[in-house]
Protein backbone atom coordinates (compact mmCIF):
# COMPACT_ATOMS: atom_id res chain seq x y z
CA UNK A 1 0.00 0.00 0.00
CA UNK A 2 0.89 3.39 -1.00
CA UNK A 3 1.97 5.81 2.06
CA UNK A 4 -0.29 8.22 0.88
CA UNK A 5 -3.35 5.82 1.15
CA UNK A 6 -2.24 4.52 4.39
CA UNK A 7 -2.67 8.38 5.66
CA UNK A 8 -5.87 8.91 7.92
CA UNK A 9 -5.98 11.83 5.97
CA UNK A 10 -6.30 10.96 2.72
CA UNK A 11 -8.75 7.77 3.70
CA UNK A 12 -10.90 10.98 4.89
CA UNK A 13 -10.99 12.61 2.14
CA UNK A 14 -11.03 9.73 0.36
CA UNK A 15 -14.30 8.21 2.05
CA UNK A 16 -15.93 11.80 1.91
CA UNK A 17 -15.80 12.11 -1.91
CA UNK A 18 -16.81 8.75 -2.53
CA UNK A 19 -20.30 9.34 0.15
CA UNK A 20 -20.69 13.25 -1.95
CA UNK A 21 -20.41 11.38 -5.33
CA UNK A 22 -22.50 8.26 -4.17
CA UNK A 23 -25.31 11.01 -3.03
CA UNK A 24 -24.73 13.17 -5.60
CA UNK A 25 -26.14 10.16 -8.59
CA UNK A 26 -28.57 9.24 -5.82
CA UNK A 27 -30.12 12.73 -6.46
CA UNK A 28 -29.52 13.34 -10.19
CA UNK A 29 -31.51 9.37 -10.44
CA UNK A 30 -34.19 10.65 -8.19
CA UNK A 31 -34.44 14.11 -10.16
CA UNK A 32 -34.84 11.88 -13.55
CA UNK A 33 -37.36 10.23 -12.26
CA UNK A 34 -39.43 13.16 -12.77
CA UNK A 35 -39.28 13.25 -16.82
CA UNK A 36 -40.51 9.93 -17.25
CA UNK A 37 -44.05 10.76 -17.24
CA UNK A 38 -43.11 13.23 -20.07
CA UNK A 39 -41.71 10.57 -22.16
CA UNK A 40 -44.60 9.72 -24.19
CA UNK A 41 -44.78 13.72 -25.39
CA UNK A 42 -41.15 12.90 -26.32
CA UNK A 43 -41.55 9.70 -28.11
CA UNK A 44 -44.82 11.39 -29.84
CA UNK A 45 -42.14 14.12 -30.95
CA UNK A 46 -39.56 12.15 -32.58
CA UNK A 47 -42.28 9.93 -34.39
CA UNK A 48 -44.55 12.66 -35.92
CA UNK A 49 -44.34 13.18 -39.22
CA UNK A 50 -45.22 16.85 -40.49
CA UNK A 51 -45.95 15.60 -44.09
CA UNK A 52 -48.03 13.30 -43.63
CA UNK A 53 -49.73 15.51 -41.01
CA UNK A 54 -49.98 18.04 -43.27
CA UNK A 55 -51.04 15.91 -46.34
CA UNK A 56 -54.38 15.08 -44.12
CA UNK A 57 -57.35 16.98 -44.61
CA UNK A 58 -58.60 18.53 -41.09
CA UNK A 59 -62.04 18.66 -39.15
CA UNK A 60 -62.20 20.32 -36.34
CA UNK A 61 -64.80 17.96 -35.16
CA UNK A 62 -61.56 15.70 -35.24
CA UNK A 63 -60.02 18.17 -32.35
CA UNK A 64 -63.40 18.62 -30.05
CA UNK A 65 -63.26 14.84 -29.09
CA UNK A 66 -59.70 15.42 -27.68
CA UNK A 67 -60.48 18.44 -25.17
CA UNK A 68 -62.35 17.33 -22.70
CA UNK A 69 -64.14 20.43 -22.02
CA UNK A 70 -65.22 21.10 -26.13
CA UNK A 71 -66.28 16.81 -26.00
CA UNK A 72 -69.69 17.92 -25.42
CA UNK A 73 -69.85 20.14 -27.91
CA UNK A 74 -68.71 17.48 -30.68
CA UNK A 75 -71.33 15.37 -29.36
CA UNK A 76 -74.20 18.19 -30.07
CA UNK A 77 -72.95 19.06 -33.37
CA UNK A 78 -72.85 15.23 -34.10
CA UNK A 79 -68.92 14.89 -35.31
CA UNK A 80 -67.96 11.65 -35.91
CA UNK A 81 -63.83 10.25 -35.62
CA UNK A 82 -64.68 8.46 -39.27
CA UNK A 83 -64.39 11.50 -41.08
CA UNK A 84 -61.63 11.14 -43.51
Amino acid sequence: MCAARANPHYQDLRNRIDSIITQDFSAATEYATVFEEHRKVYTYGQTWNFEAYSSKKKYVCHLLPTCSCLSSVAERAHCTSDID
